[in-house]
């Protein structure tokens, strides 16, 4: 049997740690900070006669989480998020290009006039953890190209890594964006003179 001094110190720690379990779920979880991600367009040469065709990501890149890989192991980033899921940030900035830079090849007038089209795949959109704990951006994008002619012509597969050397979330963004834009910019390259030439019209007589 328990002494009353004892009985009293057990329930006086029983006491703090319900008054501690008691804090720490009232604790305000602190807030994921939103990146907002921007392809630098005034670096893209978006094609005048190419049309943005469909995007596809893998199911993991449907989300506003940020990807950390190392190895075989895949995480989400707890701390930091994009503003929306990247699919969709993806296709916003893909069709804020291709109306400012192609604006005369719209989804809209594509029935009506023979353009090029290019549809374009994400196989990585991730943090990338090395052996050395070395983290860095990384992007990759693949693409088939429909001339035309109704010719595909797959191009070749555009992958761009760049050191995050800072846990600043300004600064990570700005290395998605860098890397993001240079993918698609070495992707467009490919593109170049990848469709027959059109034949030339012959006026009658």
């Amino acid at each position: 049997m328990l002494s009353a001094g004892k009985s009293a110190h057990i329930l006086l720690w029983l006491a703090y740690l319900s008054a501690m379990t008691a804090c720490t779920l009232l604790r305000t979880p602190v807030a994921p900070v939103r990146l907002q991600l921007t392809l630098e367009a005034e670096r893209i040469d978006w094609p005048a006669e190419l049309s943005l065709g469909d995007l596809h990501t893998s199911a993991a890149l449907k989300s506003d989480r940020i990807i950390v890989v190392r190895g075989a192991v895949v995480m989400q980033h707890a701390g930091i998020r994009w503003v929306s899921t990247l699919d969709q940030l993806l296709n916003e900035q893909l069709n804020m290009l291709h109306v400012g830079r192609g604006s005369q090849n719209s989804r809209s007038t594509r029935s009506q006039q023979r353009f090029a089209s290019i549809d374009l795949w994400v196989s990585e959109f991730n943090v990338l953890l090395s052996a050395d704990a070395a983290s860095s951006a990384t992007v990759a994008f693949s693409a088939a190209l429909t001339c035309p002619d109704a010719s595909i012509h797959a191009l070749t597969r555009s992958r761009v890594t760049l050191p995050l050397n800072s846990s600043d979330p300004q600064r990570v963004a700005a290395q998605f964006n860098q890397a993001a834009t240079d993918a698609l910019i070495a992707l467009l390259r490919s593109a170049e003179h990848r469709c027959p030439p059109r034949p030339m019209s012959q006026s009658r007589p």
